[in-house]
């Protein structure tokens, strides 16, 4: 017990003020930001169904077509009630639509990588008590008792609940669950996911079916000129200089599913994409002549590359 008081107001002393930075999706919708530790969040779930670029997300599916969508993009608000569930839990999305390359979050912002949510976890005092400081305190949302709720951090995580792979929706106002960008390792139709629950503080991470609908909490993207190039993992790309196309080449076997984002010097995030063996061709051929950095991720390791296009 005064192991986790300690380390609560540890954490209520060592955290910053909270800003007043807000960050605007491609609807309108505006979102406010709070900088955790090296890290800027949304204080609030997902709430567009347009990609970055404008494209609608699929979206309004009954129960048995959401069941059958399979690899395809889709999101709903929970029960589909928008002005009752989506103006505060925002939309549960499917793994197909938070990695989807058109970007689900607002341009200079990306879906979280699991490590990238580990970092957020370790800052707020580790995996056994990070939800006492991240979830939004007392029940107005979450169900009594809210264990430890505090909200120290101005993270203020919601219980937004899921919607089954198979399309029912289940736990609102018991638990929340948010999608990161990487692929599962026992499965690969599974991926990694956040949860925080009404009954404990614990967050923990877990594979689920893709398929599934999760909430989605966006992370600003890394200055990528403040970036240290790693070789961590053995990557190399071919060529480079390039032109329309560039590869990914590792002799590691296990690189499957590792997470490949392509960010400009402006750290706009440009593409994103997955390892599917021991090669991986990008098509840069849309983007312009200039310095890039290629950021790899698998496991507990990351690889930041520079690539240079000319055209």
């Amino acid at each position: 017990m005064k192991k986790t008081l300690f380390l609560l107001l540890l954490i209520l002393f060592s955290l910053p003020e909270v800003n007043a930075q807000t960050v605007t999706d491609i609807e309108g919708n505006v979102y406010n930001t709070i900088v955790l530790g090296s890290q800027e969040w949304m204080t609030s779930n997902l709430r567009t169904l347009h990609y970055s670029n404008g494209d609608v997300i699929p979206h309004n599916f009954s129960q048995s077509v959401w069941n059958n969508l399979t690899q395809f993009a889709g999101a709903d608000y929970y029960d589909m009630d928008e002005v009752t569930n989506g103006s505060v839990y925002g939309v549960l999305y499917n793994w197909a639509a938070a990695t989807d390359v058109n970007n689900v979050c607002p341009t200079g912002w990306h879906v979280p990588s699991r490590f990238e949510w580990m970092t957020l976890i370790n800052f707020a005092g580790g995996s056994a008590t990070a939800g006492g400081p991240l979830k939004e305190r007392d029940t107005a949302h979450w169900n009594y008792p809210n264990f430890n709720a505090t909200n120290f951090s101005g993270f203020t995580a919601l219980p937004g609940g899921l919607r089954h792979n198979t399309g029912g929706f289940q736990y609102k106002n018991e638990s929340g669950y948010w999608w990161t960008s990487t692929q599962g390792i026992a499965n690969t139709s599974f991926a990694f996911n956040v949860k925080m629950s009404y009954a404990d503080a614990a967050v923990v991470q877990y594979e689920s079916n893709q398929r599934g609908g999760f909430s989605i909490r966006c992370l600003k993207n890394a200055n990528v000129e403040t970036i240290e190039l790693k070789d961590d993992l053995g990557i190399s790309l071919q060529p480079n200089p390039a032109n329309n196309e560039v590869t990914l080449v590792t002799s590691n076997p296990e690189m499957q599913g590792a997470t490949i984002r392509l960010y400009s010097l402006s750290g706009t995030l440009v593409l994103n994409d997955l390892m599917s063996g021991s090669t991986k061709t990008l098509d840069v051929s849309n983007l312009p002549a200039g310095s890039y950095v290629v950021t790899v991720e698998h496991l507990a390791q990351i690889q930041h590359i520079k690539l240079v296009l000319v055209k």
